[in-house]
Order: C-alpha cells, then sequence, then structure tokens
C-alpha cells in the first residue's frame, strides 16, 4: 500500500513538472500564437542541429507556415497591434515575408538531409527575429 501510494504520488510530481515546463499557447492572437510555433520549432531545431536529425525539423516548421495566413487575415483586417513602430507595418510584412521565405528554405533542406545549409538559414533566420523584435516588439 505504501508503495502504491508513493508511486502515484511520483507520477502525480511528474506530470507536474512536465506541465510546467510546457509553455501555455496565447489566446486569440494569431501573431502570438504564429511566434508560439516558431519558439516550438526553433527550440527542435537546435536540437536536430545538435543530434544531426534533419528530419525533425519540417513539421513545426510547417505549422509556423500555416499560422502565418491567419496572422495575414489579421493584418488586413487591422486586428494586429505592433508593440512599437506600429505605423511601419509594411516594413514588418516585408521583413515576415523575408523570414517565411527562409522557412521554406530550410524544410526543403531538411527534407533532403542538407545540415549544412539547414545550419546556414538557421543563422539568417535568427538574425531576422532579433532586427524584427529590435524594430517592432518593446
Amino acid at each position: 500500500m505504501k508503495r502504491l501510494f508513493l508511486g502515484i504520488a511520483l507520477l502525480a510530481f511528474a506530470g507536474t513538472a512536465i506541465a510546467a515546463e510546457a509553455p501555455a499557447k496565447p489566446a486569440a492572437n494569431p501573431l502570438k500564437d504564429e511566434m508560439w510555433h516558431l519558439n516550438a520549432a526553433f527550440k527542435g531545431l537546435i536540437d536536430s542541429l545538435v543530434l544531426q536529425t534533419p528530419g525533425d525539423i519540417a513539421g513545426p516548421f510547417e505549422e509556423v507556415l500555416k499560422a502565418k495566413a491567419k496572422t495575414d487575415a489579421a493584418l488586413e483586417k487591422g486586428e494586429i497591434w505592433l508593440p512599437k513602430n506600429n505605423d511601419r507595418k509594411d516594413e514588418f510584412r516585408k521583413m515576415d515575408e523575408e523570414s517565411h521565405g527562409q522557412i521554406e528554405d530550410l524544410i526543403k533542406n531538411s527534407k533532403k538531409g542538407d545540415m549544412k545549409g539547414v545550419q546556414e538559414l538557421t543563422h539568417k533566420l535568427f538574425d531576422g527575429c532579433v532586427r524584427c523584435h529590435n524594430t517592432f516588439r518593446r
């Protein structure tokens, strides 16, 4: 009985620890939702670069591309407010298109197993993230 109780307690604790590590998905903001997918994809990308597992890269980044369509629609409707430089949405769109083109190339390279190409695109993507956040995020 004591072992059973200890086992249940350990499972409950492990479940709590796992749940605490998983970031909560944002509510009803297409841009934040897209960034949530991008964050998850980048975390997996780092693992894939270290472990040399190109097959694990495409799926999460394809989810980012799907989320982009909702962001684009919300931008068109004026439902997205950029925290900084909101009046420069054309520049934001240009940077966004560039990064998504790089994501498409990253997916292609990962499917071909071209880890050198994946690594080069990873640098470009990270640089683009930093530039965009410096320009549009507080």
